[in-house]
Formats: structure tokens, sequence, C-alpha cells
């Protein structure tokens, strides 16, 4: 794991195959940070909870189009 620390207004470029999303810190306040994210929009950003809900939703789809049990 990568740790930054970085200033408000401060930007991150992550690089994948070519395409970029850009993190830029947008406020600090109490231990809480605001993240503004730049990115296409065939590149897919979400918290972790949010993505790993989908992730068992396209499994129970899956699944339930095979026959099998999940």
């Amino acid at each position: 794991m990568l740790v930054l620390k970085c200033k408000i207004g401060e930007e991150i470029v992550i690089s994948v195959n070519g395409i970029e999303t850009v993190l830029t810190v947008t406020e600090s306040h109490h231990g809480a940070v605001k993240l503004g994210f730049a990115a296409p929009p065939e590149v897919v950003i979400d918290r972790r909870i949010v993505w790993a809900k989908k992730m068992m939703s396209a499994v129970t789809k899956v699944s339930s189009n095979t026959g099998e049990i999940s």
C-alpha cells in the first residue's frame, strides 16, 4: 500500500493502460478528507462497500442464469 500525505488542492494521477484518473484533495476537516475524482466514463469509481455489493449482485445474476446455487 502506498500512503501519501497531501495538501488541499494537490492531485494524484493514477494511470492504468493509458487511462488516467486524477484524484484531488478538496477538503480536510476533523479527520475526514473529501476527495474529487476526474476519470473517463468507462472508469468505475466506487466506495469498497458499493463495489462489493455490485460484485455480489453480478455473481448472483450469473448463478441464477446458469442454474447454479449461490
